[in-house]
C-alpha cells in the first residue's frame, strides 16, 4: 500500500487522488449525482439501461456526435459571421 501511495504522489498535481487515498476527500455533489443516477436506473429494463448508458457515454468530441460536429460547423459558415476558430472549437 506503501508503493502505491508514493507513486499517486508522484503523479498527482492537485493532491486529490492521494487525499482520496487517504480517505479526507469527500465530494457531495459527485455522491448527490450518483444517488440521482441509481434512482433513475433503478426500475429499468436492460433495453433501456444500456441506452441510457450509451447516452451518458457521448460527448461532444466522441465518435457518436461527428454527424452534429459537421452540422454545427456548416451553420456557423452560413452565418456569415467572423467568429475565430477558438470560438468555433
Amino acid at each position: 500500500m506503501h508503493r502505491c501511495k508514493e507513486f499517486i504522489d508522484s503523479i498527482d498535481e492537485t493532491g486529490a487522488l492521494l487525499a482520496a487515498c487517504n480517505e479526507e476527500y469527500f465530494d457531495e455533489s459527485y455522491l448527490e449525482k450518483l444517488l440521482r443516477n441509481d434512482k433513475i436506473t433503478k426500475n429499468m429494463d436492460e433495453k433501456r439501461y444500456e441506452e441510457y448508458c450509451k447516452a451518458r457515454a457521448v460527448g461532444f468530441r466522441g465518435s457518436y456526435s461527428v454527424k452534429f460536429q459537421s452540422q454545427l460547423e456548416e451553420y456557423l459558415n452560413s452565418l456569415e459571421l467572423k467568429t475565430e476558430k477558438i470560438s468555433q472549437d
